[in-house]
């Protein structure tokens, strides 16, 4: 098989530490209210500026990143959204934007377009509003998040449609890819539900069952490719986070990963450069190894496992520990790979 040029430069990447993947969040506001979401404000501390993000993307781009994916809370909150995006833009930076969708109208449409982003994903949790207005806590939003993505679409910009599966919506999913079918645009489901950034574990009350999950792993149409596992005893049990990975909060903080929030620097008081080459936290990520991994390395399903550092930081506040719910779906995975 021939090795892709992404896939030649993700080795230099890894080898070289080099943040190909930023993933900037632009704004903790949102004019939805999810009742999973994993964002905390905090009241007490204030986003940073279009001066401060401009420099911080200056910074990301000389450090090498590639690829940079503007998410929230809601990125069209941001007044200054299209400065931020435009000039990222301008500095070269192949674009991915996450957004709800509800405040794209035709205007926001022509100008999302003049960005040529590599896609934009809309967050869409059911086929059905009343399940979808009920998760976001806001009536109407479902039509307005199906708006949007209609008006991306008439301006031809690559749409996909994410959504998080959890007790509400997963018996009906097969009608979310039917709706994603009709609207002619990609979907990507994910039943992973995390604690919230400040460790509150309130959103694990949404998993789905085991069952489920087999349910989930076993459809094709969700994962066409063969299924992880059973990999080599030899296989990288380590993610890109803080090697290939980095995540910007809209406070400046510098994770490893924004599913993996631990603070490792804050650009108001570090350029990147410093926090990314010089970060006693980094360095320690850089250096685990599989033997560091204790209660992980003699497990029965170490070879079905994607482990994340990030989801068991949230977990347990433990990067070496076991994420209980990455278990469950590598439990899962072994039983339906027989």
């Amino acid at each position: 098989m021939k090795t892709s040029i992404l896939e030649k430069i993700n080795v230099v990447a890894e080898k070289e530490c080099i943040p190909v993947d930023a993933f900037f969040e632009l704004t903790y506001n949102c004019n939805l209210s999810c009742d999973f979401c994993y964002v905390v404000k905090d009241k007490e501390r204030e986003e940073l500026s279009f001066e401060e993000i401009r420099r911080a993307l200056e910074e990301l781009k000389e450090a090498g990143a590639l690829f940079l994916t503007l998410t929230g809370g809601e990125i069209l909150t941001r007044d200054d959204f299209f400065e931020i995006a435009s000039y990222a833009r301008r500095l070269g930076f192949a674009l991915t934007l996450f957004t709800n969708g509800t405040l794209i109208d035709k205007k926001k449409a022509r100008l999302i377009k003049s960005l040529y982003p590599l896609e934009v994903g809309i967050s869409i949790y059911s086929a059905d509003s009343s399940v979808h207005d009920k998760i976001t806590e806001i009536s109407g939003s479902h039509e307005s998040s199906i708006s949007g993505l209609k008006l991306l679409k008439e301006e031809g910009v690559k749409v996909v449609l994410k959504s998080v599966l959890r007790k509400e919506n997963v018996k009906k999913y097969p009608k979310l890819i039917a709706l994603s079918e009709r609207l002619g645009v990609r979907y990507n489901m994910d039943p992973i539900v995390t604690p919230r950034n400040n460790g509150s574990k309130e959103p694990l009350s949404y998993q789905v069952s085991d069952a489920d999950l087999k349910r989930i792993y076993s459809d094709k149409r969700l994962y066409p490719e063969k299924l992880r596992g059973p990999a080599s005893p030899q296989a990288n049990p380590f993610c890109g986070a803080g090697k290939t990975l980095c995540g910007i909060s809209p406070y400046g903080d510098v994770y490893p990963c924004i599913q993996f929030p631990q603070k490792v620097g804050n650009i108001k008081k570090s350029s990147f450069k410093d926090i990314w080459n010089n970060s006693k936290e980094l360095s320690k990520i850089r250096k685990m190894k599989p033997s560091d991994l204790k209660e992980c390395k003699d497990c029965e399903l170490r070879l079905w496992c994607g482990r994340c550092p990030g989801i068991a930081f949230l977990e347990r506040g433990n990067i070496y520990g076991k994420s209980a719910v990455i278990c469950r779906i590598a439990r899962v995975q072994k039983e339906i790979s027989g």
